[in-house]
Parts: C-alpha cells; sequence; structure tokens
C-alpha cells in the first residue's frame, strides 16, 4: 500500500514541472505492479531528478541566448520577449518576483554590449 494518500500525490502531481510530471509518469508506469503501484519508485525518481536541477540552472540567462543567436533585437523588441522568457525560464523558483523595467532595461545593456563577443 502507498505510503502516502491519493489526495497528497495528486497535490503534489499539480505543482510538478513538465520533465518532472513526465518521469514521475513513466515510472510509475514502469513499476505499476509494485504493491505500492510504483508511487515510492516514482518518488526516488523525482527526488533524483530534482538534486540535479543546480546543473539544469546553469543554462545561460535569456539575455545571453539572444546575445549568442546574434539577432539584433530593439529594446522595443526585447522588452515584451524577455519578460516572456525571464519568466518561462524562472516562474517555477519560489523565490521568483516579476521583473521591474529596470532590470529589464540592465538587461538590455547586457544584451547590447554581449552581442559582439559572439563574432
Amino acid at each position: 500500500m502507498a505510503k502516502r494518500s491519493f489526495d497528497e500525490v495528486e497535490a503534489e502531481w499539480e505543482s510538478m514541472t513538465p520533465m518532472e510530471s513526465t518521469l514521475w509518469a513513466t515510472t510509475l508506469a514502469l513499476h505499476a505492479t509494485d504493491p505500492d503501484g510504483g508511487v515510492e519508485a516514482a518518488d526516488e525518481a523525482l527526488e533524483k531528478l530534482r538534486l540535479l536541477s543546480e546543473i539544469r540552472s546553469r543554462r545561460p540567462r535569456p539575455e545571453d541566448e539572444a546575445a549568442e543567436s546574434n539577432i539584433y533585437l530593439t529594446l522595443d523588441e526585447f522588452v515584451p520577449w524577455y519578460t516572456v522568457a525571464h519568466r518561462i525560464r524562472y516562474c517555477r523558483d519560489p523565490a521568483y518576483k516579476p521583473l521591474t523595467s529596470d532590470q529589464v532595461d540592465e538587461a538590455y545593456k547586457h544584451y547590447s554590449l554581449s552581442r559582439g563577443c559572439f563574432y
């Protein structure tokens, strides 16, 4: 029997990232014949994935990726793109806060200066 109630499992499922839910569901299916229906194996796989979160977080910042792509963006193009890209990248972080206009301006300066580094 599972150590956690169905309600607990469902509540945690709702808070998982797409990568986490895919891994969890796949592992659950692979261990469906386990006495707990695979919940413990799925939880262990999820825990291992979360331990790797620090490594995955080393992905370049959105402004660095834009500079590396060498696509010229005006400030008017950069602001909505960056706001959305930043939110997508960091919204699952519990400490996430929406960007201020000063932060977006600073990111645009960084992007503009960095474009020359990738020629």
